[in-house]
C-alpha cells in the first residue's frame, strides 16, 4: 500500500473535531463496512473523519465521512488506520462498493 502524503491533511473549516484528509488512489484499501490506509501519525479510536478518496480509474473525489475503529502501528513505521463508515449517501456507497469489486 502507499504512503500517505501528509500534505493532503488539513482541519476541516466547520468543526475543529472532525480530521479532514484527501487520499490518493492505491493509498488505502476499501473494506466492505470501511477503509484502511497508513498514517504518519496515530489517529485517535473514536475519531471522527472527514475523508475525501480518489477513485483510481476516474480520478473523481468520493467524499464521506466515518469512524476510526483501529489504529496500529509505531511512530518509525506509521499506523495502519481502520474506519467504519458513517451516514454515507446512495451515491457514495454506490462509488465505494464499485471501487471495492475493483480491487478484488
Amino acid at each position: 500500500m502507499a504512503r500517505l502524503d501528509k500534505s493532503y491533511s488539513s482541519p476541516d473549516s466547520n468543526n475543529e473535531d472532525v480530521v479532514t484528509q484527501l487520499l490518493p488512489a492505491n493509498s488505502y484499501k476499501i473494506r466492505e463496512a470501511g477503509l484502511e490506509f497508513f498514517s504518519e501519525r496515530k489517529v485517535e479510536l473514536y475519531t471522527e473523519m472527514h475523508l475525501q478518496v480518489e477513485h483510481p480509474e476516474t480520478k473523481k473525489i468520493v467524499d464521506f465521512k466515518g469512524v476510526v475503529v483501529g489504529c496500529t502501528g509505531n511512530k518509525q513505521q506509521g499506523y495502519q488506520v481502520s474506519l467504519a463508515y458513517t451516514n454515507i449517501t446512495k451515491e457514495v456507497q454506490f462509488a465505494l462498493y464499485e471501487m471495492y469489486w475493483a480491487q478484488m
